[in-house]
């Protein structure tokens, strides 16, 4: 396995430093190995060829397996971007007049977990969650116990400290795998 793609949290933290969910984006940055971030930028663009490469049968199905290393080198390269950009919910929201970017984010989560009906004591599946921002605050909204499932650890561990940062991690689990392939998740183990 290459230095850069981690496979447990003791290899994302590694590769990614201490967790401090407290940092600023340039002290996050310049606190990491750059020789593992270069690596990691050129493990990234070497899983894409010249255009001719890119269309043979060998190039679709050498990347077809090798798709969790792909994904994983991305977000741990992209991962500390996103949150200087979007903050700990990776996703938009329509804005009202005077409403905030944080408000509009939080009232959007409120809306889904309404939409679903989610309530204290359910149990709920958040695939592909990364750093847990709509999972904690869904989970402080509606009392419902929120599992994350994620295949970067590196965003896994990040939500974990935010979770217990917030006091709400007895609400807050988390599951590594992919989704492509979703084992030791039993069926019907989640009302949403």
């Amino acid at each position: 396995m290459s230095p850069a793609i981690e496979s447990t949290a003791e290899e994302a933290n590694l590769h990614h430093g201490m967790i401090n969910e407290d940092a600023g984006i340039v002290q996050r940055l310049s606190s990491k190995p750059k020789e593992i971030h270069s690596l990691g930028v050129d493990q990234y663009r070497a899983f894409w060829k010249t255009k001719e490469e890119e269309t043979s049968p060998e190039e679709r199905s050498r990347r077809l397996t090798e798709y969790t290393s792909l994904t994983n080198t991305y977000y741990n390269l992209a991962t500390d971007f996103y949150e200087y950009g979007w903050g700990r919910s990776f996703h938009f929201a329509r804005m009202h007049i005077g409403e905030s970017f944080a408000a509009s984010i939080a009232r959007h989560e409120h809306y889904l977990a309404m939409r679903l009906g989610l309530r204290e004591g359910m149990r709920v599946l958040d695939v592909g969650c990364g750093v847990g921002g709509p999972q904690r605050e869904i989970a402080h909204f509606t009392g419902a116990h929120i599992t994350g499932f994620n295949n970067n650890s590196y965003q896994l561990t990040r939500a974990e400290a935010y979770a217990l940062k917030e006091g709400i991690s007895e609400l807050c689990s988390y599951h590594k795998g992919d989704f492509m392939q979703m084992t030791g998740i039993p069926d019907g183990a989640y009302d949403a």
